[in-house]
């Protein structure tokens, strides 16, 4: 039998209600036999069409379900096992010695490395493709073993943007982390406005060309890597003000600190003050006075750090319009 398939609008009659023929119009598939016999299939085909969006829905919600629950649970034990602890990791975190430094990070023999300029520090995870639960799962067991003192949670993208140095290492940041991942994991998710998978991502810090925050499905696990990271002693005048600790700022300056410092970079207190990009109102209102505070104990606020960036670069950058204001009244450029 020679049979034809078409595709078209073919024009069908149908007996009316009062009791004449319709004509319609639909998209329909027919055959055609070598009797000319048409056959019509257009119901038939709505129903396929219905159950193939189902089906396609379906696969699209089981790949979601199955990459949330990406740990590879018959990998269990593995992970149980790379979870744990070194021996140094557990001493004091006042007790352990320094080993190297680059600027200012200063590596410590129990793999912690203190960022001098922040007044933060950190601990590289496993150098290996990680995804996001699983790198939480990290951190969470080195601060429920309370390793080198406890206190260690996931960091924010823009503490993770402290860490970025362009040329530094093999991918833009100090070679004592050891770390060959490209994308850290922050402890934030569902961060992304518009993003209809937002609810399945998490923030991370992309060291790739002038280094970006940006966000990635949680399961995701190529060139991503677990950090730890935590607040510790505040001995500088760079650390004081990036995490705006007012009072710390006030007595620091009070013993004599010098308000124009810099650390290997060229940072200055005025400088780190606006890196810290939490925008809540207290936040802000402290960032204000910080700068108004260290503008008054005789801060330059035309300094510029190596890249040639001022304070005013950095406040236009991210947008701190009080900032902008009150530097503007000291012909800041």
């Amino acid at each position: 039998m020679n049979i034809s398939r078409t595709g078209n609008f073919i024009p069908t009659q149908k007996l009316g209600l009062n009791g004449g023929f319709e004509t319609t119009s639909h998209f329909t598939l027919a055959t055609t036999n070598h009797n000319h016999h048409n056959v019509f299939y257009s119901a038939k085909l709505k129903k396929i069409n219905i159950k193939l969006i189902v089906s396609i829905l379906i696969l699209h919600v089981g790949i979601i379900l199955a990459g949330c629950g990406c740990t590879d649970d018959e990998k269990q034990p593995e992970t149980e096992k790379k979870l744990k602890v070194s021996e140094a990791m557990m001493e004091d975190k006042y007790k352990y010695k320094e080993i190297a430094r680059d600027g200012s990070f200063i590596a410590y023999d129990n793999g912690v490395v203190y960022d001098s300029r922040t007044g933060l520090e950190w601990f590289a995870g496993p150098d290996e493709s990680t995804n996001w639960k699983k790198a939480r799962a990290w951190v969470d067991h080195l601060d429920a073993v309370d390793a080198a003192g406890g206190g260690w949670r996931m960091p924010t993208g823009n503490e993770l943007q402290t860490l970025f140095k362009k040329g530094a290492g093999e991918n833009n940041m100090s070679p004592l982390f050891k770390s060959r991942g490209w994308y850290i994991w922050s402890g934030e998710t569902g961060k992304v406005k518009g993003s209809i998978w937002s609810r399945w991502e998490a923030v991370h810090f992309d060291f790739n060309f002038d280094g970006y925050i940006s966000s990635e499905l949680r399961w995701f696990s190529s060139l991503f890597r677990g950090f730890a990271v935590r607040k510790s002693r505040i001995d500088n005048l760079l650390a004081a003000s990036y995490q705006c600790n007012l009072d710390t700022v006030k007595s620091l300056c009070d013993t004599g600190a010098d308000a124009n410092m810099k650390d290997p970079d060229g940072y200055t207190p005025l400088m780190m003050a606006l890196l810290n990009r939490d925008h809540k109102v207290p936040q802000l209102l402290k960032q204000v006075e910080i700068i108004q505070l260290l503008i008054d104990r005789g801060a330059k606020v035309n300094a510029q750090q190596k890249d040639g960036h001022t304070a005013m670069y950095y406040a236009k950058k991210y947008d701190l319009a009080q900032v902008i204001k009150l530097l503007k009244q000291y012909d800041a450029k």
